[in-house]
């Protein structure tokens, strides 16, 4: 049975706004995956609207987030790649909902400053520019984002990925288990037998894993506001499926790697490509989203991608959980719900892994769902 909801305003909806980090437009079962299963994600879409060509500003994790924080591509808000600190100069679409009476909150990854390490000399009032540096988080100068920051009133934080992942998770699992972040590393797990790069079980149990926290912390949010009369904005964002491609089980072992396609590619491809597309499979020029040379067997790629999908149905489980909450609170009919991610991966198309300059659609192009019941059209899928 819904609980009442008090004063809620059909002409100011409240937005719960889920999105995952590197997830790829093919990467849903109700984007015809003949493999992967998301029946809490394709729900979401039966009640909604599904964009089939929704692309990204920039296929780079804080170029991306930047525009859809404030709406602005990258040559407006000035965060051209990783490593460019959105200055808080520039106003977001979120600061405005709060200003106009909304309560926003974020639970997990925000990626809008630098995450890397300040050097020596950054004065102390240079600081707000570093307030997602994990260095900082880790050697406990950070405890908290500040209130108001970037609009959101109030923060669960996380940054990074897989054992690398810090923040407000990082602590809470320290507090749980001593042991718990290096649970997360690839020395305590499981590695596939191909010896897939950036690939392994996590050891963590899945009750601790940090897709599982976003769930919690969000749940917890909605079910403090639901006897508010002041709508809410709440991002729930997911550090996952970006690689490492690490997870507990049993999500490491849902997807066989027998039962994967191989990616798009063809012999002598690279040779009819932009000369960066060569050096980055050969050399591992560096660009912002990959490192090292991307010559990777095909076993090797299967376990990558079976990993992967495994790393999406635990997000979808987390997503399910979360949005059996809005409709037990009685707030799913006043709720705008987005699903998207800041851009895709490459996963092997075209001879590549993980993301950088490379422009094709298993890249560029983005899952994304709108759903409010009873004021946008259900079951829709849109070329627009």
């Amino acid at each position: 049975m819904s609980a009442a909801i008090p004063s809620q305003r059909p002409d100011r909806p409240n937005f719960l706004i889920f999105i995952t980090d590197q997830q790829r437009a093919d990467h849903l079962g109700c984007a015809a995956n003949p493999v992967l299963r998301t029946p809490n994600l394709d729900t979401i879409a039966t009640r909604g609207v599904r964009f089939e060509q929704s692309y990204v500003t920039c296929p780079l994790c804080q170029p991306a987030r930047a525009s859809l924080f404030t709406g602005l591509p990258p040559r407006g808000h000035g965060v051209r790649t990783n490593g460019i600190p959105l200055s808080p100069s520039v106003p977001t679409c979120i600061e405005a909902l709060r200003r106009s009476g909304y309560r926003t909150h974020s639970v997990g990854k925000l990626h809008l400053r630098n995450s890397g390490e300040p050097r020596p000399d950054v004065e102390p009032s240079d600081l707000d520019r570093w307030l997602e540096s994990r260095w900082l988080w880790l050697e406990d100068r950070i405890g908290a984002l500040p209130p108001n920051y970037e609009g959101l009133e109030t923060a669960d934080f996380t940054g990074g990925h897989g054992p690398g992942i810090f923040g407000n998770y990082r602590r809470w699992l320290r507090d749980q288990d001593p042991e718990g972040p290096h649970l997360l590393t690839r020395e305590a797990g499981d590695l596939p037998a191909s010896g897939a790069e950036q690939s392994w079980t996590m050891a963590l149990p899945s009750e601790l894993h940090y897709n599982t926290w976003i769930a919690d912390r969000a749940i917890e949010f909605l079910r403090r506001e639901a006897a508010s009369s002041r709508p809410f904005f709440l991002w729930c964002s997911f550090p996952d499926p970006h690689h490492p491609f690490a997870i507990p089980r049993p999500w490491s072992t849902l997807y066989h790697p027998d039962d994967v396609a191989l990616p798009n590619r063809r012999p002598g491809e690279l040779d009819d490509l932009p000369p960066h597309y060569l050096k980055t499979f050969e050399e591992g020029v560096m660009t912002s989203g990959r490192r090292a040379p991307t010559r990777i067997r095909d076993d090797q790629l299967r376990d990558v991608i079976a990993l992967t999908y495994g790393m999406i149905a635990m997000v979808d489980q987390q997503i399910g959980r979360v949005m059996d909450e809005l409709d037990r609170l009685g707030l799913r009919e006043n709720t705008v719900v987005v699903f998207m991610s800041d851009h895709g991966d490459m996963l092997g198309d075209h001879w590549i892994i993980n993301k950088g300059p490379f422009h094709f659609e298993g890249l560029l192009r983005i899952p994304t769902i709108w759903s409010w019941p009873g004021h946008f059209e259900e079951g829709v899928v849109s070329s627009a």
